[in-house]
């Protein structure tokens, strides 16, 4: 058994997984039910540095609670309303024991479990099951002395659960494509500076979710989306790392809908549904002979079409 000494090449909440079917007042929330399969501030200390060749794993427990569902101007939209949800990331990989000219191989998958429990407007549902599953079958890895850059190709599989008329499911029912590149400069012996940037390309949703803004049921395509997790670290020992990490997400492109008559009232009078977030708060890097434990903080302080809250990190990572 080998140390572990960098995390999941970033698989990348607020909500990690889970999709809201609200709509209040006239209202819009970003993407279809203000859902994502990103799972913003997974991706922080020592993403880029490729774990030795062999086996990882790494589990991630998030927790994540919010009270607001922001409207489009970052005000509150509904009401007591509330969110909790626990979230286990499984992901599994294999580093090939070769390099070619200085670049590393790997290949990797998440399996994630998720219990939520939402409330608003006097409605209460609790699910709990398994979201999407994400592939990556490339992930690449180069460094120079303190750089380093990794790339994954990530595609989400749309099995996790999903039934439309649910308040919350934990599956976009879609096929994701999710673009990763992670860069950092790390001083295993001093300081940190780190960014992972996730692009997510949505597929059109042909079950789409029961919500107020869609009401004849046309068939849905989200927005892309657009993240940046960071750290900022100092390295006290090689063993031990304190910082500042966080991420900030925004959507690039509108949601639509397919029919044409349904998708210009839609843009006329929601606007595309753009969502936006920013979080930061303190973190951790403790390396142990039983692998690397992180723990993490993270406070939305700005958020706009989308929840706001707090994110709580705990995790674990070793290879074999």
């Amino acid at each position: 058994m080998k140390l572990a000494h960098a995390l999941k090449f970033g698989f990348a909440s607020t909500i990690c997984g889970a999709t809201l079917a609200l709509c209040a007042g006239g209202n819009a929330l970003a993407t279809e039910g203000a859902g994502t399969n990103l799972t913003l501030g997974a991706t922080t200390f020592q993403t880029p540095i490729f774990s030795p060749p062999g086996f990882f794993y790494e589990a991630d427990l998030n927790q994540y609670e919010s009270s607001r569902l922001n409207d489009d101007t970052g005000h509150k939209l509904i009401p007591g309303f509330q969110i909790n949800e626990t979230a286990l990331y499984n992901q599994v990989g294999y580093v090939a024991p070769v390099s070619f000219h200085g670049v590393q191989v790997a290949v990797g998958a998440v399996i994630p479990f998720i219990f939520v429990g939402e409330r608003a407007e006097g409605q209460r549902q609790y699910i709990q099951n398994m979201a999407d599953t994400l592939l990556q079958p490339l992930i690449l890895g180069w460094n120079k002395d303190d750089v380093y850059v990794a790339l994954v190709q990530g595609v989400y599989v749309p099995d996790g659960e999903y039934r439309p008329q649910d308040l919350v499911t934990l599956s976009r029912d879609t096929w994701e494509y999710q673009p990763q590149i992670s860069v950092g400069y790390i001083n295993q012996t001093g300081l940190e500076a780190t960014t992972t940037v996730t692009y997510i390309l949505s597929q059109v949703n042909k079950n789409p979710m029961a919500v107020f803004t869609n009401p004849f049921g046309s068939a849905y395509h989200s927005g892309n989306e657009l993240a940046a997790d960071y750290a900022v670290g100092y390295n006290f020992t090689p063993n031990f790392e304190a910082g500042v990490t966080g991420y900030v997400y925004e959507q690039t492109t509108a949601d639509k809908l397919t029919d044409p008559y349904a998708n210009a009232m839609f843009q006329q009078y929601f606007d595309g549904y753009f969502g936006k977030t920013l979080a930061v708060g303190p973190g951790f890097r403790y390396l142990t002979k039983y692998g690397a434990f992180l723990g993490e903080i993270q406070q939305e302080v700005y958020s706009k079409n989308r929840t706001q809250g707090s994110s709580y990190w705990l995790r674990w990572a070793i290879t074999f």
